[in-house]
């Protein structure tokens, strides 16, 4: 087998993991964080807050790359709606990039 490094063969060569993704949501005094390889992990791993009637600060953390805003109550809402959650997820990794 010649040709091959120490590493093996080029086939056994190790996948660049994702950075982990921290997505945490403000509501006045209460904090709600969920971590995952994705965006949409983190969505589904974070507790459901039990209701949401004011503005609230969303966090995304990945890797070395962050991003803040502020969002309206029907947009935190539809967060937790599954069906809207994938649509959320592709919005909010194009503003941490």
């Amino acid at each position: 087998m010649a040709g091959y490094s120490q590493c093996g063969p080029p086939f056994m060569a190790s996948k660049k993991k994702t950075p982990l993704v921290k997505f945490s949501l403000t509501l006045g005094r209460e904090t709600f964080s969920g971590e995952g390889q994705t965006i949409t992990e983190a969505l589904k791993n974070m507790p459901r807050p039990n209701w949401i009637k004011s503005k609230g600060v969303v966090s995304v953390v990945a890797g070395d790359k962050s991003f803040t805003q502020t969002m309206l109550p029907v947009r935190l809402r539809r967060l937790f709606i599954p069906s809207f959650q994938h649509i959320h997820a592709k919005i909010l990794e194009r503003l941490v990039r």
